[in-house]
Parts: C-alpha cells; sequence; structure tokens
C-alpha cells in the first residue's frame, strides 16, 4: 500500500474523530496527476473520508444531460445510501435531485470501491 494513501486513511480516520465532514474543491494545480489526464473532469471535490470527482458536461445512461459524479470512501469502505445522500447535499445543495442507475449483472464491475450517481439541478 502506498504511503499517500496510508495517510489518506489516516486523515479519514482522525476525521471521524472530530467529525469534520465540510468538502472542499481543490484547485486543478492540486489534483491527482492521474485526474488530470481524465477526460470530461471538470471538478473535484474531497473531505477526509470521501473523493468525488464531478463531470459536469455528461450524459446519464438515458443519453439525458446531467451531472455525473464518482464517489470513493478514502477508508476503502462501502458507502450507503444515507452517505451518498450527505455527499449530493454537501457539494449540489439539499434541492438538488440526485439518482443511480443499477446495471445488469452481467455488465456489472465492481472492482474497486467507487459508486457513481447522477445529479439534476434548476429542474432540469
Amino acid at each position: 500500500m502506498s504511503r499517500k494513501r496510508d495517510q489518506i486513511r489516516k486523515g479519514a480516520r482522525q476525521c471521524l474523530k472530530e467529525r469534520s465532514m465540510n468538502f472542499v474543491e481543490l484547485k486543478k494545480e492540486f489534483w491527482p496527476p492521474a485526474h488530470k489526464k481524465i477526460e470530461g473532469l471538470t471538478r473535484v471535490y474531497r473531505n477526509n473520508l470521501y473523493t468525488c470527482l464531478v463531470y459536469y458536461k455528461a450524459k446519464d445512461m438515458e443519453g439525458k444531460q446531467a451531472i455525473k459524479v464518482m464517489v470513493k470512501n478514502n477508508l476503502n469502505k462501502e458507502i450507503g445510501w444515507k452517505e451518498l445522500q450527505f455527499i449530493k447535499n454537501g457539494i449540489f445543495g439539499k434541492e438538488a435531485r440526485g439518482y443511480q442507475y443499477l446495471q445488469e449483472e452481467s455488465k456489472l464491475v465492481n472492482s474497486s470501491n467507487m459508486y457513481w450517481f447522477f445529479v439534476r439541478q434548476n429542474g432540469q
């Protein structure tokens, strides 16, 4: 396991103790190098528990305009729906509508602890 990942997890455990959950938008110059190469990625948000990659000019699974969000737990733990709701509210506001698609079992890729959801704002 990398030293950086150990530091992130240590910070996440400390955050659990402190209950500091505010998201901070990372400026592009502070994005991890791999994130700078991802096509369509427009913003990165982070707190000590979660890293969220946001794609503002995306389409959902039905081809409708939406904001696509990838969420990763920095402790590499599963993320429940209450946590996804908290993340959606923390980044996009309580009145934004978030939704998920659950893939067919034959197309399911579940090799890492990442969760995706879509957001629509302003009556989209």
